[in-house]
């Protein structure tokens, strides 16, 4: 028996299944009760692929192989290893490589990763490790590549039969594109291992129009830092910053903290993770940075601030009424001010009598409290975002996260 045809007409019915493009089990659901509804909802079904063993490599392989159609819609694609009917997929455009290492890649996989994917616009790469020589021809595989992610662990150096990367280059062995004179516009860079990725890529064939930078910046690398910014002074908006432990000491900021006062184009500062886990550093640093931004940056319409704290009476060791005299300084010269204080709560181990909501409360009650001056403006907003991490050996996983707006 053949189901009734829906009523609404067509584009209604994509705008609404549109609109379930999170919801896995609705999706499923409409993909089996009306076959007009299945391109739309293959495309949100399998927008998001994540291939994390051999195991989901065979079987998602065999769906392909049932269902040739559904290649296509694949646009977000996480790999840990690369096998021939990847050449399926023609439309990736957010490519991540999970746990990639030179040493055990056979010549097949890397010439596969090197051209299998034409049409990625972003790389993230997590937790790998390459020789130079293989990742810069990967920045340089990707026709369309504008925004660049690589993670904390990730390793990059001149690897030895052993498989250690212990020796950082001056600069990276770009292979000449095709045609010559071939650039790349990056539009988009986050690096929180080494800060010296930005440099390396002004020196290949890639023009840095940065619209958005994350770095982790140290007094020893933040010359690269500043150059990066320097370059990208005209077109940058989202910068984030995570200052290492040494800028804990104060006389360490004047000479050895990037200089932002020129990106005339700011609209949002993250400053991130900063530690209070040890009372004896000093974490006036980040008032100091906030101070500086002059008037001229008149688009900066959002801060963001991100504490990391293992006990609650930690958030004590903030001078929340220097901060707060600092953010009234900001605020006061731009209408529709946001700032968002970022906590995470870490739990090496799990606790008994934890309760989220008393901690939501009490970590609620002392930034209100202690900010007055700034919620007393009229323009402005708060967002607290508290998260709980509880932290094992191998990982961590955000367990609970709780989000507040004042007023």
């Amino acid at each position: 028996m053949n189901r009734p045809s829906p009523r609404l007409p067509p584009e209604m019915c994509d705008i609404i299944l549109d609109h379930l493009w999170d919801d896995v089990p609705t999706l499923a659901a409409c993909s089996l009760a009306y076959r007009q509804w299945l391109p739309t909802t293959r495309l949100h079904l399998f927008n998001t692929v994540s291939l994390d063993n051999a195991a989901d490599d065979l079987r998602f392989a065999q769906i392909l192989e049932g269902s040739p159609g559904i290649a296509p819609c694949v646009r977000h694609l996480t790999l840990v290893s690369i096998s021939l009917p990847w050449r399926k997929f023609t439309r990736i455009e957010h490519l991540v490589l999970q746990s990639w290492h030179t040493v055990l890649m056979s010549e097949e996989s890397k010439e596969a990763l090197l051209s299998y994917f034409p049409t990625v616009r972003t790389l993230s790469v997590e937790h790998c490790c390459f020789d130079v020589s293989l990742f810069a021809a990967l920045l340089c595989a990707f026709p369309k590549l504008s925004v660049i992610h690589i993670d904390r662990s990730t390793l990059l150096g001149d690897s030895d039969p052993t498989g250690s990367y212990d020796t950082i280059p001056d600069r990276l062995p770009f292979p000449t594109l095709e045609p010559p004179g071939t650039r790349r516009r990056i539009e988009g860079l986050y690096t929180y291992a080494l800060p010296d990725y930005g440099f390396w890529l002004m020196q290949g064939p890639f023009d840095l129009a940065l619209r958005a930078f994350g770095v982790t910046c140290d007094p020893e690398h933040v010359s690269m830092v500043q150059e990066v910014i320097r370059v990208t002074t005209s077109t940058l908006e989202h910068l984030s910053l995570t200052m290492v432990k040494p800028y804990s000491i104060p006389r360490l900021l004047q000479n050895h903290c990037p200089d932002i006062t020129h990106s005339t184009q700011l609209v949002s500062l993250h400053i991130g993770r900063i530690s209070l886990f040890h009372e004896y550093l000093d974490f006036r640093w980040t008032h100091e940075i906030l101070a500086r931004l002059p008037l001229s940056l008149n688009r900066l319409t959002q801060v963001k601030i991100t504490y990391e704290l293992s006990r609650m009476v930690q958030l004590s060791r903030v001078d929340w009424e220097d901060l707060d005299k600092v953010l009234v300084g900001l605020a006061c010269a731009r209408p529709a001010f946001v700032l968002i204080l970022d906590i995470i709560h870490i739990h090496i181990i799990a606790r008994r009598g934890y309760e989220h909501a008393s901690m939501v409360r009490e970590s609620m009650g002392t930034v209100v409290s202690r900010l007055t001056g700034y919620l007393a403006l009229q323009t402005v907003r708060l967002q607290i975002v508290y998260s709980r991490v509880h932290l094992t050996r191998n990982s961590s996983t955000i367990s609970d996260t709780s989000e507040h707006w004042f007023p």
